[in-house]
């Protein structure tokens, strides 16, 4: 047995004693377990039992033979690790409890560098904004840094099917992997990942993050920006903004408006009480398919730059929201 940390042990007590306090587990891939024993000894002459063991990372899973260890004799704590993304140099801690009275607490460190096998460009599929029910598919680039050969693919949530094929004349080959979402994702935001599998020993599988926004099917006029060009303080002015509900969507339902503009606050010139000069009402029809948004600039607004944005939130009667947001612009004159 390698030459231990602690000294030699005061009679009648456990002592706590380990062949190495820090282990390197040097450069792994990203998914790859790696394994490391540490030996603990009770160099004492009294049980040493240990009480608990800590990791301080997530990706270290410990597990000890036996926590009673007998004078003279050794126990094992099993230390894996198993890291879910790359990080240059990643240094943990293990505390280890036990009744020794002159080390309630031994403290033990490892060191893994973890890096990637593929490298992905682009790094993440952005999918954009889909209307529900719709199967999107987009590419990117799979390029290993050893060579290997895609297998096939795992079965993840709202993954359709993963294609592959290979591309360019380079060494290691290169693949174009195509995803194809799922035409059943609900409403809203949605981080996903695609997994595919290859024939490398050492990391088997690539992991593709990708994210989507699932909106209703709904038609919105104007799509973006809502301009009102150049108005008179005197008169004021309005526009409109119209959602109506398309296809399989058979009531939509405006959650809330929410205005933000430059004009939105201010004083009334003649009575000097406080006054929203920008304001948003809303009408709906009986079908709740369609609704009217009416933004107005009431008169006596302040000169100057109009800008801002109109959040409309909506859902649908199966649940699900979306936030559709249209830019304001224009210009207030005296």
């Amino acid at each position: 047995m390698a030459a231990l940390v602690a000294c030699s042990p005061p009679p009648n007590q456990p002592v706590l004693e380990v062949d190495a306090e820090f282990h390197d587990f040097g450069e792994v891939y990203l998914g790859e377990t790696r394994e490391h024993r540490f030996q603990l000894h009770n160099g004492g002459a009294q049980d040493l039992v240990i009480h608990d063991t800590r990791s301080s990372c997530g990706c270290a899973v410990v597990e000890l033979s036996q926590s009673t260890i007998g004078p003279g004799e050794t126990a094992e704590l099993v230390t894996k690790v198993n890291v879910d993304r790359a990080q240059p140099n990643l240094e943990k801690t293990i505390r280890v409890f036990s009744n020794d009275p002159d080390q309630r607490e031994m403290l033990l460190r490892f060191r893994l560098g973890v890096k990637e096998l593929y490298q992905l460009d682009p790094e993440q599929l952005d999918f954009g904004h889909l209307v529900v029910g719709a199967e999107e598919t987009r590419s990117l680039v799979l390029r290993p840094l050893e060579s290997c050969e895609i297998t096939g693919f795992s079965d993840q949530p709202g993954i359709a099917a993963v294609t592959w094929e290979k591309v360019g004349g380079t060494d290691p080959a290169e693949f174009e992997v195509a995803v194809t979402l799922r035409g059943d994702l609900s409403i809203g935001a949605h981080a996903l990942q695609a997994e595919v599998l290859t024939d490398h020993s050492r990391q088997s599988r690539a992991t593709i993050p990708l994210r989507v926004l699932i909106r209703p099917d709904v038609e919105v006029k104007p799509e973006d920006r809502l301009a009102f060009g150049a108005l008179k303080s005197a008169e004021g002015g309005e526009r409109k903004v119209s959602l109506s509900a398309r296809g399989t969507t058979h009531k939509l339902i405006l959650d809330r408006v929410d205005l933000v503009c430059s004009l939105n606050r201010g004083r009334d010139p003649e009575s000097g009480q406080p006054v929203e000069f920008m304001t948003a009402s809303t009408v709906s029809d009986e079908s709740q398919r369609h609704h009217e948004v009416t933004v107005k600039v009431r008169p006596g607004a302040p000169a100057g730059p109009l800008f801002g944005r109109l959040d409309l939130r909506v859902r649908t009667e199966r649940g699900g929201a979306a936030v559709y947001t249209l830019v304001l612009n224009g210009e207030v004159l005296e």
